[in-house]
């Protein structure tokens, strides 16, 4: 009786302590990871899987170059899908961070991205995901990309 009880308090102890440093762990690797942001910006051709952006005259060209334009009924531009990132990222912000960007190419607009997460090594930001993909999808190309604030010792990104 009493022997058997504290042998199983003992193993819903251990279990308890285990499940504690599983999750101290996992949220130390969270809060590792970078600030980053997920924009749908369509199937861009041709488009560098990732880049270093460094000051405000490139993420303006950057933006220009790969965000999806929305138009009205006459073909006028009246707003892109990045419209808000030049505001929050201004030359100001520049100053003393990048921009670590990663274009991810999908074949179908149903497959979105399940998580990212960041490593840094030396001088090197490294940019890892995972798709969810459905299924049964849509039969239309897509595209992201994920943005990571970094500041200016990051030199390359992959």
């Amino acid at each position: 009786g009493e022997k058997y009880a504290k042998k199983e308090l003992k193993k819903v102890i251990i279990l308890l302590v285990a499940t504690i440093i599983i999750l101290i762990s996992s949220i130390i690797v969270i809060s590792n990871d970078q600030n980053y942001k997920i924009i749908y910006v369509g199937y861009i051709d041709n488009a560098k899987s990732a880049v270093l952006i460094d000051n405000y005259d490139s993420f303006s060209t950057y933006l220009e170059k790969y965000s999806r334009k929305i138009y009205d009924e006459y073909g006028n531009i009246i707003s892109t899908t990045t419209d808000e990132l030049k505001k929050e990222y201004d030359e100001n912000y520049f100053k003393n961070n990048n921009l670590a960007i990663q274009y991810v190419p999908t074949n179908s607009g149903s497959i979105k991205i399940k998580w990212v997460r960041t490593k840094i090594k030396d001088d090197t930001l490294e940019i890892k995901y995972d798709l969810d993909v459905p299924k049964i999808g849509t039969m239309d190309m897509n595209g992201f990309i994920i943005i990571v604030e970094t500041d200016k010792s990051i030199k390359k990104v992959r």
